[in-house]
C-alpha cells in the first residue's frame, strides 16, 4: 500500500473516531465513570493481545517483526473498540455496552488481519525467486602451462530481488557445451552483487580448476570489473588466479590471467 495512502487512512480513522466520541458527548450520552471503565477493560485485552501475538509471531517468525505486529494488532483493536463505544452510546446501547460489548467481538477480526499481515511480511522478506534469463559468454585465459584459452558460447544468468547476478556457463551446468578453441571444455560460474561488489569466479579448463577458498581470494585486485559494467553486461580481468593441482591443492607454478566478459537478455 502506498505510503501516502496509508497516512490518508489514518487521518481519516482518526477524524472519525473524534468525530463520533464529539457527538456522544455533545448529545450527553456519556456516562463518565462507566466509559472510564470500558476503556481500561479494552486497554488491558490490547495489552494481553500483544503478548500472545509478540510470542506467536516471534515462534513462526522473528523478533522484530513480532513487535511490530503485536503493536499493530493492540492498537487496532483498542481503536476499533474506542470507535464502538461512542457508535454504541449514540444507539443508546446499555451500560454493558461500554463495559464490555464493544470489545467481544474484536480480538478475532484484529488478529486474523494481524498474522494475515505478518505472513504477508514474511514472503515479501523472503524475496521473489531468481529470474533466468539467457546469456553470452566469452573467455581468454592464459597460462605457463594451460597455453592460451579462448572460448564462448551461451550461459544461464540468474538474477535474485536484489539484482545480484548468479551466471552459469558450460556441458552440465548451464547453457550448452562451452569448448576452447582447441577442444578443450570449460566451464564458468561468476558471481556479483547488482552494484559489482562480492564478484567470484569459478573456472574448469580441460578438467583443471580454479575454485575461491581454496588457495586463492577473489578480491576486487584479482577480478578487476570494468567501469562501465553492470550486472546484466560487463568484462572483468583476471589476474593471479591459482588453479588446482592433482591433488586439490593450489598449484605454485601455475598462475593464470585474462579476460572474462558477458552479456544477459533483460
Amino acid at each position: 500500500m502506498d505510503f501516502d495512502l496509508r497516512v490518508g487512512l489514518l487521518v481519516l480513522a482518526a477524524v472519525v473516531t473524534a468525530v463520533l466520541w464529539a457527538a456522544a458527548f455533545a448529545m450527553r450520552r456519556v456516562d463518565r465513570d462507566v466509559t472510564i471503565r470500558g476503556l481500561r477493560n479494552g486497554l488491558l485485552v490490547a495489552l494481553v493481545l500483544f503478548l500472545i501475538t509478540a510470542i506467536l509471531v516471534t515462534m513462526l517468525f522473528d523478533l522484530s517483526l513480532a513487535i511490530l505486529i503485536g503493536a499493530l494488532i493492540a492498537l487496532g483493536y483498542f481503536w476499533v473498540g474506542a470507535m464502538l463505544i461512542p457508535l454504541g452510546l449514540l444507539f443508546r446501547a446499555r451500560p454493558d455496552w461500554t463495559k464490555l460489548g464493544a470489545w467481544v467481538a474484536v480480538p478475532i477480526i484484529v488478529m486474523s488481519a494481524g498474522f494475515g499481515y505478518a505472513a504477508y511480511r514474511a514472503v515479501q522478506e523472503e524475496g521473489a525467486p531468481p529470474t533466468s534469463t539467457n546469456g553470452i559468454v566469452t573467455l581468454a585465459l592464459s597460462g605457463p602451462r594451460l597455453g592460451t584459452v579462448n572460448a564462448s558460447g551461451t550461459a544461464t544468468c540468474q538474477f535474485d530481488n536484489t539484482g545480484a547476478l548468479r551466471l552459469q556457463a558450460g556441458a552440465g551446468i548451464g547453457g550448452s557445451a562451452l569448448n576452447a578453441t582447441d577442444g578443450r571444455p570449460v566451464t564458468i560460474q561468476y558471481a556479483m552483487d547488482a552494484n559489482g561488489a562480492n564478484r567470484s569466479i569459478q573456472l574448469n579448463v580441460g578438467g583443471i580448476q580454479a575454485v575461491p577458498g581454496k588457495g586463492w581470494d577473489p578480491s576486487p585486485q584479482t577480478i578487476a570489473l570494468s567501469p562501465t559494467s553492470t550486472a546484466h553486461a560487463g568484462q572483468v580481468t583476471l589476474n593471479n588466479v591459482v588453479p588446482l593441482d592433482q591433488a586439490g591443492k593450489p598449484d605454485a607454478n601455475e598462475v593464470w590471467s585474462g579476460i572474462f566478459s558477458w552479456s544477459c537478455s533483460q
